[in-house]
């Protein structure tokens, strides 16, 4: 089994950190950050099986 991690840059409180982006802002006390995730194929060929998956998501509130 191999396994393929993204990485979108170091944590960084830096205003120009590499991918750092603004979620947005809150209406009427909600704040919602629309996440999604997909597959990522990390072989030459895609095989029948199970996909489970782990997320590690950090933030940085500014």
């Amino acid at each position: 089994m191999s396994e393929c991690t993204p990485g979108y840059g170091p944590a960084s409180t830096s205003a120009s950190a590499q991918n750092r982006w603004l979620a947005g802002t809150a209406q009427d006390g909600q704040f919602v950050i629309p996440l999604t995730a997909r597959y990522v194929q990390d072989g030459p060929t895609v095989e029948p099986g199970s996909a489970n998956a782990n997320a590690t998501i950090t933030f940085s509130y500014q």
